[in-house]
């Protein structure tokens, strides 16, 4: 027979052998539960905090690059506060080069000739508010008509001694002048104004021969 202390032992032991059966049992199906590639959850968050900050700023260049691009339109605008002021703004108009002398000067603008540049008024008349001169050029030996102070329709004339005429209807505005017709003289030409429901005002009355404003 076996004695008491004999057979606890042994059942001790058994049972310490069963136990770690089931914990070798238990940690091996721990062990197989996953056997896949671990992930570097850290790497992984580090790649997109990268990739933001490369978007974040590109965006900020593409803002920047808009903006120059923008302020470089607004100093060219017409109107813009940095625009320069255009060359034809700054400079006056130079005075007409051409020139003309006796009956070549007829039907020609004085404005478009240097026949203005030392014009002289030789007569004058004046009638219903409005003032007619004749305009004499002696460098060209040419004469022109001046009215001012006109309306609408009424008509300046200028003819010359040859029976030439040269004449302008006024289209708005107050003051109008004609061509050109050839006049040796002040005395080769006349100058009279038709005007509407008025009547005719011609320059008859000698002026001071002295240089006036042009045409």
């Amino acid at each position: 027979m076996t004695d008491n202390g004999t057979w606890r032992r042994r059942s001790e032991q058994r049972a310490d052998a069963r136990s770690g059966g089931r914990v070798e049992q238990a940690g091996g199906d721990i062990n197989h539960t996953y056997n896949g590639p671990v992930i570097n959850t850290t790497h992984a968050t580090s790649g997109r905090s990268r990739t933001a900050v490369l978007v974040t700023a590109g965006i900020v260049v593409v803002m920047v690059v808009g903006a120059f691009i923008w302020a470089g339109r607004g100093n060219t605008s017409d109107g813009g506060a940095g625009a320069a002021p255009s060359p034809s703004a700054t400079k006056p108009s130079p005075s007409p080069t051409a020139s003309c002398f006796g009956a070549s000067c007829t039907g020609v603008p004085p404005t478009t000739t240097v026949c203005q540049n030392d014009v002289v008024t030789a007569y004058t008349g004046r009638g219903h508010g409005v003032l007619v001169e004749l305009r004499y050029s002696a460098r060209c030996r040419a004469a022109w008509a001046k009215m001012k102070g006109s309306a609408t329709a009424d008509v300046i004339r200028v003819t010359g001694k040859d029976g030439d005429t040269a004449e302008y209807q006024q289209q708005g505005g107050r003051d109008a002048h004609t061509d050109m017709v050839e006049a040796q003289q002040p005395g080769d030409a006349t100058a009279c104004a038709a005007l509407v429901g008025q009547g005719m005002v011609c320059a008859t009355a000698p002026a001071a021969t002295q240089p006036t404003p042009r045409p």
